[in-house]
């Protein structure tokens, strides 16, 4: 137990006193600015370093023959934000006995399965064993103990972070041992993550919720979130429910804390590591530009490097890495190259469209070539997306192991009529808010159907969601990253640029069902930018590419694109006008290098760029990428 000393601060757990005002304050929004209200604590308290463990429980279990911790598995990870908490997945059937699976079961892991009276209970057998009064913490109490004196969201910033917590984005499934990850300046373990904490609010009795588990997603975590078990506001959680994310911690007023006959002069739980995750360091290195000749293009990029080592630039080939280049059928931006070396490719002009939302049959081109790009043939294949209106595919496109096909589509499905508050077009008729799905095929692209939504959260996006990349990950894990729009936006509660970035998203299971959607961060630094691209070098660094207003690739030293470490920039805002920042694209050239196909543009011709479609000259800027040994 840690002394905490009461001081009066500014609260951002809600008050409640205005209900509405509640619900906008924790209403889900990514980024949120905290709506404080004074506190004055009542007294100093002690406070558990860490959430109860498995272990004590067992105690009491044993002891009082109450009942075992047992609730159903939710997933939270893949809930809708915004005013109104929707969506949740009940992922079993009834409950679950926790310690019947390892990995709720471990001694130090924190007890799960457990609901506010369970919690209630064991403080009172805790009491009667030890001659003091146990209860579970105040929210406030929590919240201030939490802070730990920071003014931010969590104790190192006002982002979540898998380094710091294990949450949904830590893609690691479950409870970790308590004092896994760091402590906050107080000494407190595993307040944000891990497990959410039962909680009580003087005048509200039944239980309140704090801190968030290890499922929770970036959007339901942070100081000032809290749930309200009563159902108030969350009519799928009641006072009885049992889940497998729910623990607590203990709390003791001073005058009950004195030491006693029986204490114990060490503590019998103590921090697992402390450490929080390996996430390796990076060597980048890059390289001298390299001429790529003269292109055609308007607008874009596109660069692919087949498994032989032939590039392809556009509508030329090389198979001596860009010293000579020989005419061919242009590539278009969406393609993949299968085991048996067959590649496909379609492009992004191609929208389908579908006149019968009933139906929902559409077609589209598709480009298949089984001699690395020398010879190529089209094929119509078809798509099926029921209530599709039009759809078209930009980038996302891989073979799964069972040899199935998957990609990535943005556009509108009948009744998608979110508006896009976008001053560029201010009277557009179709400026609504588009989403991304995932379409699969099963028999080498001729047929495609609807597999899952990535993405529909015209809240969180000027534009909805667009333009996508799609990559497997080393763990086995699907990632989506989307462009959501460069625009600025203010929300009711004056909070400003919300809808800039880019997004990700993962899949546990093959791309049925997907993450919430988390913003990316480069450390603190938000990343915006459109038409994303994504590669895994040999040794497992995920790199993204992104463009406007400057262009760069963001590295994920551990390849989860949970953390984001570093950041080349390959052309600055002001270098915009040379490096014409409209589509790019990137590929691997060797195991751990990167090249980055951009293009330049003669000063003389800036401002004609549509009517000179041969003034471009094609530059490669290559990047080695190596992780630092320990």
């Amino acid at each position: 137990m840690i002394l905490v000393k009461a001081q009066p601060f500014d609260a951002w757990t809600p008050s409640f006193a205005d209900l509405q005002k509640a619900m906008d304050e924790v209403s889900g929004t990514v980024e949120r600015p905290p709506i404080p209200h004074r506190v004055m604590l009542p007294a100093d308290y002690y406070l558990a370093e860490f959430p109860v463990t498995n272990e004590i429980y067992r105690q009491f279990v044993n002891e009082t023959m109450h009942r075992e911790p047992s609730g159903e598995l939710v997933d939270l990870d893949r809930i809708k934000t915004g005013k109104g908490f929707s969506g949740v997945t009940t992922v079993s059937e009834g409950a679950v006995a926790a310690w019947s699976r390892n990995v709720f079961s471990a001694n130090d892991q924190p007890v799960t399965g457990v609901n506010h009276t369970d919690a209630v209970a064991f403080c009172k057998w805790l009491s009667r064993k030890e001659g003091r009064i146990y209860r579970l913490p105040e929210v406030y109490e929590w919240e201030y103990a939490c802070r730990a004196g920071t003014d931010t969201l969590f104790w190192w910033g006002d982002k979540s972070d898998v380094r710091y917590m294990n949450y949904a984005a830590s893609r690691v499934g479950h409870p970790t041992p308590v004092g896994v990850y760091p402590p906050n300046p107080w000494g407190f373990y595993d307040m944000h993550g891990n497990v959410a904490e039962s909680c009580e609010q003087i005048g509200r009795p039944g239980g309140a919720q704090k801190g968030g588990g290890w499922n929770y997603p970036g959007s339901l975590m942070g100081s000032d979130v809290y749930v309200d078990v009563r159902g108030t506001f969350t009519p799928h959680m009641p006072i009885t429910r049992r889940t497998l994310e729910i623990g607590f911690r203990l709390a003791c007023d001073v005058g009950e804390a004195s030491p006693r006959p029986g204490d114990l002069s060490a503590p019998t739980v103590v921090a697992a590591s402390g450490l929080g995750p390996d996430i390796p360091e990076l060597e980048i290195t890059v390289g001298e530009r390299i001429e790529l000749g003269s292109i055609r293009t308007g607008q874009a990029v596109i660069f692919f490097v087949t498994r032989s080592g032939t590039w392809i630039l556009n509508d030329k080939r090389s198979t001596d890495q860009g010293k000579t280049w020989e005419q061919c059928d242009p590539i278009y931006e969406t393609n993949c190259q299968l085991r048996d070396g067959t590649i496909i490719a379609t492009r992004g002009a191609n929208s389908v469209r579908f006149p019968d939302p009933l139906d929902g049959m559409g077609t589209f081109n598709l480009k298949v070539s089984t001699d690395d790009w020398n010879t190529v043939k089209n094929i119509k294949a078809s798509l099926h997306i029921p209530f599709g209106k039009h759809f078209g595919p930009v980038k996302g496109l891989i073979e799964m192991d069972d040899g199935s096909l998957l990609m990535t589509m943005f556009g509108h499905n009948y009744g998608d009529q979110v508006r896009e508050h976008n001053t560029m077009f201010p009277i557009a008729d179709q400026a609504y808010k588009t989403r991304v799905i995932l379409v699969r095929s099963m028999d080498r692209g001729q047929r495609w159907s609807y597999l899952s939504t990535i993405f529909n959260h015209p809240e969180m996006g000027r534009e909805g969601a667009n333009e996508s990349t799609l990559a497997q990950l080393p763990n086995g894990d699907l990632f989506a990253a989307m462009r959501t729009g460069i625009h600025g936006f203010i929300d009711k509660l004056g909070r400003a640029e919300l809808d800039e970035p880019l997004f990700a998203a993962w899949s546990r299971c093959s791309g049925k069902k997907w993450a919430e959607p988390e913003r990316i961060y480069v450390n603190s630094r938000l990343i915006t930018g459109i038409y994303p691209e994504s590669v895994i070098t040999e040794e497992g660094v995920l790199a993204l590419l992104r463009m406007r207003p400057d262009g760069s690739v963001v590295f994920s030293p551990d390849g989860s694109g949970t953390v984001w470490t570093d950041e080349v920039t390959y052309y600055t805002a002001e270098e915009a006008s040379i490096y014409q920042g409209g589509m790019n694209d990137i590929a691997l050239i060797a195991p751990n290098k990167l090249m980055v196909a951009t293009f330049m543009v003669s000063k003389d011709s800036v401002g004609s760029l549509r009517k000179m479609t041969t003034a471009f000259r094609g530059i490669g800027i290559p990047i080695t990428v190596n992780k630092v040994l320990p």
